[in-house]
């Protein structure tokens, strides 16, 4: 992707040029769109307001629950509405799933909601049709049979309308199908206990361990977890550096199939420790026979009965078996049924001799492009999405679909609570969402999802909430200890070649975001990549091979697929991965290399690519970025004076809390209007990024590199070294504490941006906004600046929120209290890592850790005086 600002409106000094017919009627239709196609007004009649709704207040901001469904689990959100217009999403603290916090994907919703690409209507064949004939046609095949595919998906609605199509059109063929189902976890259940149960995952005062999952990503299913598990008692065994395996106080990298046997060792270690043991005698000798590697009976004695252990879907149907067994080796035996419909009976669709297929949502042909060729072999095919993609192409009938801001419905959590999905705007492009299509198929006319949430207890209530209902009850589940042992025995790890490692890429959950721009120009939390992917490799291999990171190699394992290699900290040797969900011009598609974890040829092609990353590895100069020693007493200075007014604003980042998984950064990204800049702009060092997380790495070659995530942005200075080269006073001191920026004052010499010790000052090139479609503007945060070229941004402590604060307090005649006051940082980030507060509140948090003896500043030598103090992160193991 490539942003430029319109050359073709620019005079040679680079000024606005007159403004041309073609200029003003792009203005003028980019406005009729704002008017039309978001924010959807009744069509019978538009008139201003000569009552206004008391819960709408022009220039204040709304705030309705609703849910998100990611991966077929339920999210719950607070979502923040303009007069109507949604602008950024926050995690609801009443909800199971979230706590608050928000996950990636979430966070980014709001740009891909304005997404002016996003499909319209129904079409075949690309011409506008009416929903109405599609369904004809569908019911003129239905005696031939009618397949229909849907994504995993935990929604009573959805699952009511197949009931209904099962009772209408008995001979209908239901598939679930995603290439992201994790069909190792199920199978791993089944053999375990007869069916599918997920363990109830709920850290305790003892260890965590994780087999190759990435608990503490920010993701649906263990967004939970993430305040509970403490990393100096987490362990990770993994092949490729993870968030979680980077925050864990220990870690062993392993080659993909080296990690079964390794579960293996470690049960057998926990078999021969002395105690009550429920694993049945003959059993329990035959499973202490087994050895397992060095850190088996280490780990073994970390684990007691409240231990958290989680296997990733990554790994096969037998680590995921022996993971139970662990769990029951530890008395852990909680579980609950799976959310999911149908779990565990999912898999590639059957399509022969079918007269139609439905495909609802996801995009599985970019997965599978055989799908494309049996579906070209059915005489009626439609496809549920929301973007004319590669299932759309292969379709004969597409179907917009809703995006989930825009409509009603429902979806379980991971713990089976049920929660609501409330729309915040009418649909913008004419979707439909699965529950609709469905119920029209089973021959409903005007099915309407709102009608049937309300008939839920206290409706209004459970709205206000966003969920309703409670948790599925937990359940004892009897283990087949013989099947555990029989494949603990059985375990071995390959001898072949490099192993190669197919992952789902943690930004773009394997794809279905891949058109989110905010996610792709986020840094990888660990590679500190945009805007691609590469095949990494640690750097024994690397070596092995002769390839350096940017050089192109060929993978081949089946097919064979061309990426750059990049060469990163802590993964494991003879073993390489590569992210799924890239393709289409942005990165490589590595699904024709498939899901199996097996050897692979890797040979260098004799080219290089440059690779967009944030932060190559760095040269500190001696300077102590990190270090655990208490704030120094600052230097003296001619120049500081002291602010004046009542609240002295200040920041606390816990880096032993942070785990660098970036949501922070994409909610800065959202609430401040922050433009992307494409791949091209991060290749020339001109990201826009407000916050960034910094990664520092010791002993980066080891399988336990001591990995600090440090996220860094305006320090807001008492002694600014920005403010005293400014020339035309555009960064000032408030009488608060805060850096201003006066954007119409900057000149743009960026002499503030090179005074600055800590480069978190962000200098706008081009007119990013400018550049973006109507539709895209209405993503804009209308609290915040909409900034143009030539002008220097930053951090502002999310200064609109504090004013905001600061106007309620002044209404209510009441001065502000601890908590009035939250940024979007703060607010997002899954493990509570930031505090926000007032210097004057002893009762703040950011009062209180600056009392800590881990308290320190960066770079205080300098005689800054930073507001943002951070926690330093200590360095034993657990």
């Amino acid at each position: 992707m490539t942003i430029r600002p319109f050359e073709d409106e620019l005079d040679a000094d680079g000024s606005i040029a007159a403004w041309s017919r073609r200029a003003f009627l792009k203005v003028m239709g980019a406005s009729a769109a704002i008017g039309t196609a978001a924010c959807e007004k009744p069509k019978e009649h538009i008139v201003p307001y000569v009552r206004a709704p008391e819960d709408v207040l022009p220039g204040t901001a709304s705030y309705y629950a609703t849910t998100n469904e990611v991966e077929g689990l339920g999210i719950g959100l607070l979502v923040e509405s303009h007069e109507g217009r949604p602008t950024k999403v926050e995690g609801n603290p009443r909800h199971p799933a979230s706590r608050g916090a928000t996950d990636l994907a979430s966070q980014a919703a709001i740009l891909s909601l304005y997404d002016p690409d996003r499909a319209s209507g129904t079409t075949e064949r690309g011409v506008p049709r009416p929903f109405a004939t599609l369904l004809a046609a569908l019911a003129a095949r239905k005696q031939k049979g009618i397949a229909i595919v849907l994504e995993p998906t935990s929604s009573p609605l959805v699952a009511a309308a197949l009931a209904r199509i099962r009772a209408v059109l008995p001979d209908a063929r239901i598939h679930f199908h995603a290439p992201w189902a994790p069909l190792a976890r199920w199978a791993g259940a089944k053999r375990a206990f007869g069916r599918v149960v997920e363990p109830v995952l709920a850290p305790g005062a003892g260890a965590a361990v994780s087999f190759g999952a990435d608990l503490l990503a920010a993701h649906a299913r263990s967004l939970h977890l993430a305040r509970a598990i403490s990393p100096r008692r987490l362990w990770t065994v993994e092949t490729a550096l993870t968030v979680t395996g980077a925050a864990s106080g220990e870690r062993r990298a392993l080659r993909p199939s080296a990690i079964v046997p390794a579960i293996a060792g470690v049960l057998g270690a926990v078999a021969r420790r002395a105690g009550a043991n429920p694993i049945p005698a003959p059993l329990r000798a035959r499973l202490a026979a087994i050895k397992g590697p060095d850190f088996a009976d280490a780990l073994a004695a970390a684990l007691a009965s409240d231990a958290l252990v989680a296997c990733g879907d990554d790994l096969p149907a037998e680590a995921h078996l022996l993971v139970h067994g662990l769990r029951a080796a530890l008395g852990n035996t909680h579980h609950r049924a799976s959310p999911i419909l149908e779990a565990g009976d999912h898999g590639p669709p059957s399509l022969d001799g079918v007269g139609a297929v439905l495909v609802l949502g996801g995009n599985p042909v970019l997965a599978d492009p055989a799908l494309a060729e049996r579906l070209a072999r059915v005489p009626l095919t439609a496809y549920l999405g929301p973007y004319a993609n590669e299932t759309a192409a292969a379709c004969g009938w597409h179907i917009a679909e809703t995006h989930w801001l825009e409509a009603w419905g429902d979806v379980r959590a991971f713990d089976g609570t049920p929660s609501i999905v409330q729309p915040l705007v009418r649909p913008m492009h004419g979707g439909r969402t699965r529950y609709q299509v469905l119920a029209a198929l089973a021959g409903e006319r005007s099915p309407d999802a709102h009608a049937i949430l309300q008939a839920t207890p206290d409706f209004e209530r459970a709205l206000a909430r966003g969920l309703h209902g409670a948790a599925s009850p937990e359940e004892n589940v009897a283990i087949d200890w013989t099947a555990v042992v029989e494949t603990a025995e059985a375990a071995r790890a390959s001898a072949d070649g490099i192993e190669l490692a197919t992952v789902l890429d943690v930004k773009t959950d394997g794809g279905r975001d891949a058109r989110n721009a905010w996610l792709q120009e986020l840094p990888d939390p660990i590679s500190k990549q945009t805007w691609g992917n590469a095949l990494w490799l640690g750097a024994r291999t690397a070596r092995k091979l002769g390839v350096e990171t940017g050089d192109v190699v060929a993978i081949s394992r089946g097919a064979t697929v061309e990426a750059p290699v990049l060469v990163v900290p802590g993964h494991a040797e003879d073993a390489a991965t590569i992210a799924l969900g890239y393709g289409n011009g942005i990165g490589v598609d590595a699904w024709p290399l498939g899901r199996a974890t097996t050897a692979a040829t890797i040979r260098p092609v004799g080219r290089r690519e440059s690779l967009a990353i944030t932060m190559p590895p760095v040269d500190t100069h001696e300077r102590e970025i990190l270090h655990a020693e208490p704030v120094k007493e600052p230097r003296r200075s001619l120049y500081l004076l002291a602010p004046t007014g009542a609240q002295q604003w200040a920041m606390s980042i816990d880096l032993e809390k942070c785990t660098g998984c970036s949501v922070c950064v994409v909610a800065c990204q959202a609430e401040n209007n922050v433009p992307v800049v494409g791949k091209e702009g991060v290749l020339t060092g001109r990201i826009m990024q407000w916050l960034r997380i910094d990664r520092y790495v010791e002993d980066a070659e080891s399988d336990n590199p001591v990995v600090t995530m440090m996220p860094m942005l305006c320090q807001h200075c008492e002694a600014a070294p920005c403010e005293y080269v400014c020339p035309v006073g555009a960064t000032t001191h408030s009488e608060d504490g805060l850096n201003q920026m006066t954007y119409p004052r900057c000149v743009g010499t960026r002499f503030c941006s090179n005074n600055c010790p800590y480069k978190v000052r962000r200098f706008n090139w081009f007119n990013y906004n400018r550049d973006s479609s109507a539709m895209r503007a209405l993503a804009h945060n209308p609290d915040v600046t909409v900034r143009g070229r030539g002008v220097m941004e930053k951090c502002t402590y999310c200064v609109q929120r504090i004013r905001e604060a600061e106007r309620v307090a002044r209404v209510e005649h009441r001065g502000l209290r601890t908590g009035d006051v939250v940024t979007a940082c703060q607010q997002s980030c899954p493990t509570d890592a930031i505090a926000f507060g007032s210097l004057g509140d002893p009762a703040s948090r950011v009062v209180k850790e600056r009392a800590d003896a881990r308290s320190y500043s960066a770079l205080s030598e300098l005689g800054t005086r930073p507001r943002t103090t951070y926690l330093s992160r200590k360095r034993e193991k657990a």
